[in-house]
């Protein structure tokens, strides 16, 4: 184990529980190891443990980039708490968001494979790439699931994954996203969802999901606290092989 690698372990397992990610960061650096996204996408940076672990995936399979979106609002409200001990060093609570993430990177070896964009959301930041992994930890109701797949299906790759933040565990987004997806998967799409757009992007929005094989698993973890789960929606195109495609035998 390298000092980069420990030390952003021992940093998430410091910061993690803030937004109950200490663990769901190692399972998404497991999953990038693996899958070798070139593009990731993620919607709420916080304290930065997941996109940071994306990326150091990134920096070991040697290609690819993780984007991640936030305004910072949270960090003024971390730096100014009194009731409650900080996960933050006294050091790390005298700098401002940008120079905190910027040190990280440099701490833990991420330079070149991660870029934070400061900015409120919506709207959402366009990239020019297909994206393979979405992670959104931003607003959870259902009008909010709904928004965001109308924004970001028609940017996925082929094999591309969507993670929804407490999503599995928030009842109302739970049972909605289970209904949402078993009309995707009969090739339907609510009225709600398409009446707004012109004719050239339902029909095209139509085409995805008529053309696709949606597949939902809700990832729970057994801790008594608000942010304990994540919906995973895998998006693939109808094949006859699973996808990201890779070395098949016969």
């Amino acid at each position: 184990m390298d000092d980069a690698f420990a030390l952003l372990k021992k940093y998430t397992d410091r910061v993690g529980p803030d937004y109950g990610t200490e663990d769901f960061c190692i399972f998404m650096y497991a999953l990038a190891k693996m899958q070798k996204p070139k593009v990731a996408l993620e919607l709420g940076t916080g304290l930065g443990a997941t996109a940071f672990w994306l990326a150091r995936a990134m920096v070991e399979n040697g290609a690819g980039h993780v984007w991640t979106v936030d305004n910072g609002s949270h960090w003024l409200e971390m730096q100014a708490e009194t009731g409650r001990p900080s996960a933050l060093t006294e050091s790390e609570r005298a700098l401002d968001y940008a120079q905190f993430f910027s040190s990280c990177v440099d701490k833990f070896g991420l330079s070149g494979c991660i870029t934070l964009l400061q900015v409120d959301m919506p709207p959402y930041p366009i990239l020019d790439e297909k994206i393979d992994v979405l992670f959104y930890d931003y607003r959870h109701s259902p009008i909010e699931i709904m928004k965001l797949l109308i924004e970001f299906l028609p940017r996925m790759s082929h094999g591309a994954s969507i993670f929804m933040d407490r999503v599995s565990t928030t009842f109302d987004s739970y049972v909605f996203l289970e209904h949402l997806i078993g009309l995707f998967n009969a090739g339907k799409v609510p009225l709600l969802m398409t009446e707004s757009m012109d004719d050239e992007k339902r029909d095209r929005f139509l085409g995805i999901v008529r053309n696709s094989t949606f597949t939902l698993s809700h990832v729970t973890e057994r801790k008594n606290r608000k942010q304990n789960s994540c919906a995973w929606l895998k998006i693939e195109p109808i094949d006859i092989v699973p996808h990201p495609r890779t070395t098949m035998f016969f």
